[in-house]
């Protein structure tokens, strides 16, 4: 499965909704993104993966390089994981992206539909005792985001999406190369831009 970069937060205002369902304004400076990213960078570091999860829930939080995905007493997953996210990308303006890649091929069509949202925990201990304190513990696929500006899903080879709207389908100028399936200056759909990626893969 080909890996992708992807925006999380860049300085800005975000209006979040209260236990009441009230809207209210939380400014996220670059301070506080450059400690959520020295965070990330260390769990990256020890090998730690950031959940993908499809909502917002408790249960997803990092998971270290020898743990599985948690499940139920059933044998069932705690919630539905699109995939991981295993590093860091942070830009001088204070811009914050991550980089990882979809489990399925089906998870990959559905979160590049996406935009994602960020969960900061007041405090987290991984399994060497190290507390991380408002550490970035899972980024939610959601189409739903508090922050709506960020940019989109991108291939780690850097060919760039571009999402439709709603009811319209995943597309992407080919390059125009001789080997090209859908011709050069054309526009193909998500199967095709699955098949290109396959070869990058």
């Amino acid at each position: 499965m080909a890996v992708f970069k992807k925006e999380i937060i860049r300085p800005t205002r975000v209006f979040p909704f209260d236990s009441r369902g009230k809207e209210y304004p939380v400014d996220i400076g670059f301070d506080r993104i450059q400690h959520w990213a020295a965070g990330l960078k260390k769990l990256f570091k020890k090998g730690y993966r950031i959940p993908i999860p499809y909502d917002h829930t408790q249960e997803a939080v990092p998971l270290g390089p020898e743990e599985e995905e948690p499940v139920g007493p059933d044998g069932e997953p705690l919630y539905r994981n699109a995939g991981f996210f295993t590093d860091i990308e942070f830009e001088r303006d204070g811009t914050l992206h991550l980089l990882g890649e979809p489990k399925t091929e089906q998870d990959l069509k559905r979160v590049l539909k996406d935009h994602v949202s960020l969960k900061s925990a007041e405090t987290f201990r991984d399994r060497d005792g190290e507390v991380y304190e408002d550490v970035i513990v899972h980024v939610a696929a959601t189409n739903k985001p508090i922050f709506t500006k960020q940019s989109e899903w991108k291939p780690a080879h850097g060919l760039a999406l571009s999402l439709g709207q709603p009811n319209e389908p995943l597309s992407t100028p080919y390059p125009t190369s001789g080997n090209d399936p859908g011709g050069p200056g054309k526009t193909n759909s998500l199967e095709n831009i699955l098949e290109l990626l396959r070869e990058h893969g």
